[in-house]
């Protein structure tokens, strides 16, 4: 993940599959609703706005999310008008920590910490290329999955 400047916004960049987020740093508000007549598509990224909370605290507000994305790897759901705050604090000059809270009354009784990461940058790093092709796919099957047992009936 890489955060590229840009005007008016800034750029979150993901190594996979060559995915960008575009969060707006110009005061716009966010969508009230999505998937409404009059009202944008949800996005799978959601639409998001920055701002920065003092010298070291960049803080992202994100609503529209496409509701039949997950939250997270283990799948707790969120509706199309969820709001999703992360705070990106810069602790000292490699590290980064993440809080990502979200509050979607529509699913969950009251805000909650979804996600807390910490980031280290190493220096002269070189980004893997990786895309999410079939023979990627197939690769992950046969060291993953089927050893395992899944799909192994199927291959028979």
């Amino acid at each position: 993940m890489l955060f590229q400047p840009g005007q008016n916004r800034m750029f979150v960049m993901f190594e996979q599959q060559r995915v960008w987020r575009e969060i707006w740093m110009d005061g716009r508000e966010l969508p009230k609703d999505v998937d409404a007549k009059g009202a944008p598509d949800s996005r799978y990224y959601g639409y998001s706005v920055g701002h920065w909370d003092g010298d070291s605290t960049f803080v992202i507000d994100t609503t529209g999310l496409d509701p039949r994305t997950w939250l997270d790897e283990v799948g707790h759901p969120h509706s199309k008008n969820a709001h999703i705050q992360e705070r990106y604090t810069r602790a000292d000059q490699y590290n980064v920590q993440l809080t990502a809270t979200l509050d979607d009354p529509k699913f969950y009784t009251k805000p909650w910490v979804f996600l807390k990461a910490n980031y280290y940058w190493m220096k002269d790093q070189d980004f893997e290329e990786t895309l999410c092709i079939p023979s990627e796919g197939i690769e992950y099957r046969d060291t993953l999955a089927r050893p395992s047992g899944i799909g192994a009936e199927a291959a028979k």
